[in-house]
């Protein structure tokens, strides 16, 4: 297997370690978890788009044996999926007016960033209301399912 390859997959377990870090409970590790995109950028940006691949790949496989079907879903809509779009953008090169390669501007990476970080907030509260959910009343279900799914338990002080 080539160096790069095993670095991807390596940055990819290290993403989903960073990811499942949340379960621990610790403040430390919370903050932790936030960083969980890092790994996944750095090998997106340094190797390109294919070995992020393969560092997403890893890190799904991880997900799916560590703690199932509900945590790789949510690692590939927050983490895997806007850190594919969003390195593919940033990797794009193009011919400016003089005839020299030029990456696409940062502030158009931020801007893609922040129209869909708001579409998915928009979905999510569209869907929740044409439910007749309440917001807080479904994260804490949500976050109740995916501890329960991955066997950590629920004391009274977390649950509210």
């Amino acid at each position: 297997m080539q160096r790069d390859t095993l670095i991807a997959i390596g940055s990819g377990l290290g993403s989903a370690v960073l990811f499942l870090l949340v379960l621990s409970g610790n403040p430390v590790a919370l903050l932790l978890s936030y960083f969980g995109h890092l790994p996944l950028f750095l090998t997106g940006l340094w190797q390109g788009p294919k070995r992020l691949l393969v560092a997403a790949f890893a890190a799904c496989s991880a997900l799916v044996l560590l703690g199932g079907l509900l945590p790789f879903t949510v690692f590939m809509v927050v983490f895997a999926g806007p850190a594919m779009l969003l390195t593919r953008m940033a990797l794009v090169v193009r011919k400016d007016q003089n005839g020299n390669l030029a990456f696409i501007p940062s502030g158009v990476v931020v801007s893609a960033m922040a129209v869909m970080v708001a579409t998915v907030m928009i979905i999510i509260t569209g869907t929740l209301t044409a439910e007749g959910l309440d917001i807080q009343e479904f994260v804490s279900q949500f976050l109740s399912q995916i501890y329960s799914e991955m066997g950590v338990p629920m004391t009274s002080d977390v649950q509210g």
